[in-house]
């Protein structure tokens, strides 16, 4: 998936940099505040990965 091409590309000693919501719990979408947390984005990414 597109948004973890830097993760599957970053080699050891690597910096990737997440500018994102940072500690909003929500993704405002027109009138609609929908769950959404970059952390969780990314520990999923891993998760999946088993690292």
């Amino acid at each position: 998936m597109f948004k973890f091409r830097a993760f599957s590309i970053a080699k050891e000693g690597d910096i990737v940099l997440v500018a994102g919501k940072g500690v909003d719990n929500y993704m405002a979408v027109g009138d609609e505040y929908l769950p959404y947390s970059d952390w969780e984005v990314i520990k999923s990414y891993f998760e999946e990965k088993g690292n």
